[in-house]
């Protein structure tokens, strides 16, 4: 009898984004499969996978021996002091909040960012930072 082998061949992805947020990917069944930094790639198994950065996910699948790279872009609101962002989606949903200063890395899409409760909608775009300031949150 011969001993036989199987050989599985990974593919691997990466996120590219403005700042050093983390993703993380998931497996159908959402179990974690990986968490990264981005910038950093991720070795995986042919498959589909959610790939989730702050909030937000999006679908992937990894082929044999091939890289997936998705892109983020990036939200930033300029201010001093102690204050944070939201980041909210279409609905309402909070995605994840930020503070004054820092980068938010975020897939392309229309989002709400809030102080407070005053709102304004941003479109965010692969590779590129959206730069709010603190005034614009004033009424």
């Amino acid at each position: 009898m011969r001993n036989q082998q199987t050989a599985l061949s990974a593919g691997n992805m990466i996120v590219i984004g403005i700042g050093d947020d983390s993703y993380v990917v998931l497996t159908p069944e959402g179990v974690q499969a990986a968490s990264r930094a981005i910038g950093t790639r991720v070795d995986l198994f042919p498959g589909d996978y959610t790939v989730e950065l702050n909030g937000v996910g999006q679908t992937v699948v990894i082929q044999p021996l091939e890289q997936t790279s998705l892109a983020a872009g990036g939200i930033i609101v300029m201010g001093t002091g102690d204050d944070i962002f939201t980041v909210l989606d279409r609905s309402g949903e909070v995605l994840t909040t930020g503070s004054l200063g820092r980068n938010r890395d975020l897939f392309p899409g229309t989002y709400t960012i809030a102080i407070g409760d005053i709102q304004r909608t941003v479109t965010i775009q692969a590779g590129i930072q959206e730069v709010f300031t603190e005034d614009q949150f004033v009424n």
